[in-house]
């Protein structure tokens, strides 16, 4: 997580497969979350290329912008959650 003018930029977040279902996801946004509350961030913003565009959506994020092919095939989504 990168936190600068008041945005927190989640550059790349992954979990295995194995390991998905857990809440182990939500867990980890949570506190990606407090620590952008206390780095002073007020804003969040996500990329993601569709496949968690549910899980985002669930843990109150929304889209604010989109690519289609990109890469070939697929979407990149830009998104945002207020704090």
């Amino acid at each position: 997580m990168w936190a600068y003018w008041g945005w927190a930029d989640i550059n790349l977040l992954a979990l295995e497969q194995k390991v998905r279902g857990r809440g182990l996801g939500r867990q980890l946004m949570r506190a990606i979350e407090n620590k952008a509350r206390e780095e002073g961030c007020h804003r969040i913003r996500v990329e993601t290329f569709g496949n968690e565009l549910e899980f985002y959506q669930r843990m109150g994020y929304r889209i604010v912008g989109h690519l289609e092919d990109y890469p070939e095939g697929y979407s990149c989504y830009w998104m945002r959650k207020d704090l």
